[in-house]
């Protein structure tokens, strides 16, 4: 059963305008969650609606919360581990636009990757398997695009197409990125390589195909394709072939992420109430259950799984306590 996330914190900065993001992580077995820092920012905007990014334990799929990072009236951009290291990157909300920012999961060592021009945002973002580049989606240059942050922070434009790419995702191999594009007059998954001289197209699916999460073998591409309020979840290989749903259109799935054995996906879903939680599906359909509970007007979203899978970092909007976004 799902257990009421704690919020943990420091004190509010006394600057002016900062966003607030946070994160909860959740503990197994009863535990009470780990202290973990804030951090604040100016209160302007975010990735894709201001929330919260928190961090869910998951051995038992028991639940205990604890935040993490907190964002502004902006979404925050959902939190990504690098294979590595472990870090969580998000989006936060800066005078100028979004930028993307790392930090360690106890709150620690905050890190600016992606400085945004005035007036852009720098939204989603997925490290590379070895932990070193980070593929991330930006309007930069007037339209929304895939690019790709290399070690030493040159950054590289990998799309260039008047559609819009966005939620990328990398291949286990490190050679391909898979990512959304209505580049053919509707949204379906594309994959381009990691230089950027190669990209085709992997679903024609009506209505749509949308966020891809590649699987951690490689085999699977999983993604979401609905109308508004009837989205579910499928798998498709990287082929095309193989196309399955996993959960049904009444679920209203969202943003889907593996676990690193590949044996579970966690997804947002607001089935049954007003808000998002955070649920998880076996990779072939079985054993559907919830991680998150809260009161109405909470809304968790946007879930990400840890490199050892004891983790998942979400984006959490309205908890008791909180009056911004937080990871």
């Amino acid at each position: 059963m799902a257990r009421e996330p704690w919020r943990i914190g420091g004190e509010r900065p006394a600057a002016p305008g900062h966003v607030i993001t946070s994160t909860y992580q959740t503990r197994q077995h009863n535990e009470l969650p780990t202290a973990l820092t804030r951090k604040y920012r100016r209160s302007t905007y975010t990735h894709r609606n201001l929330r919260r990014l928190a961090l869910l334990a998951t051995a038992g799929l028991a639940t205990a919360l604890a935040p993490v990072v907190s964002a502004a009236d902006l979404p925050a951009t959902p939190g990504t581990f690098p294979v590595k290291n472990g870090t969580i990157t998000f989006a936060r909300s800066s005078p100028d636009g979004f930028d993307i920012v790392s930090t360690r999961r106890d709150g620690s060592h905050r890190r600016l990757l992606v400085k945004s021009p005035p007036g852009a945002t720098s939204i989603y973002s997925d490290w590379s398997p070895d932990g070193r580049s980070l593929a991330f989606d930006s309007d930069r240059t007037g339209n929304v695009e895939i690019f790709l942050r290399r070690p030493g922070g040159e950054i590289r434009q990998l799309t260039d197409n008047p559609g819009r790419d966005a939620y990328p995702s990398w291949a286990p191999d490190g050679r391909r990125i898979a990512f959304e594009s209505d580049r053919s007059g509707r949204r379906q998954i594309h994959v381009v390589s990691r230089t950027g001289s190669h990209t085709r197209r992997v679903t024609d699916f009506a209505p749509s195909a949308e966020e891809p999460s590649y699987s951690p073998t490689g085999r699977w591409i999983a993604f979401l394709s609905g109308r508004v309020g009837r989205t579910a979840l499928f798998v498709v290989r990287p082929d095309g072939t193989g196309v399955r749903r996993l959960t049904p259109r009444r679920l209203n799935a969202g943003h889907p992420s593996w676990s690193p054995d590949g044996r579970r996906i966690v997804f947002n879903s607001n089935i049954g109430q007003p808000n998002g939680r955070i649920w998880v599906i076996g990779r072939r359909g079985h054993g559907l259950r919830k991680l998150t509970s809260g009161p109405d007007g909470v809304e968790d979203f946007e879930p990400a799984f840890s490199p050892d899978g004891r983790f998942i970092a979400f984006t959490s909007f309205g908890r008791p306590g909180s009056d911004d976004a937080d990871i």
